[in-house]
């Protein structure tokens, strides 16, 4: 349950930042549309809190649960900003290309 809990929380971190203009427009080429921007946003909060809650409910202790999924958050963001960095690049050569 825990790596389902990551997992959707990775997700989530993914949503809420194609949600910003900046992380948007390397992979889409067009800038993001408001219905677009709001849809990330409520995707990237939804399931943000769904796999808080879900690691809350299969953790044996609410407090090591929390810690579990802060440490989780913080692998997370450091993995969806790698991802940026490195598919921003790959995207970039694609498109200099064509």
């Amino acid at each position: 349950m825990i790596i389902t809990s990551i997992s959707i929380q990775l997700i989530s971190l993914w949503c809420l930042s194609l949600a910003m203009d900046k992380h948007h427009k390397p992979f889409c080429q067009r800038p993001l549309r408001k219905k677009m921007k709001i849809l990330f946003t409520v995707i990237g909060w939804g399931s943000l809190i769904c796999s808080l809650v879900m690691l809350l409910l299969t953790a044996n202790n609410v407090s090591i649960g929390i810690v579990d999924w802060l440490a989780s958050l913080s692998f997370n963001i450091l993995l969806v900003a790698l991802m940026h960095c490195y598919l921003s690049h790959r995207f970039s050569r694609v498109n200099k290309l064509k």
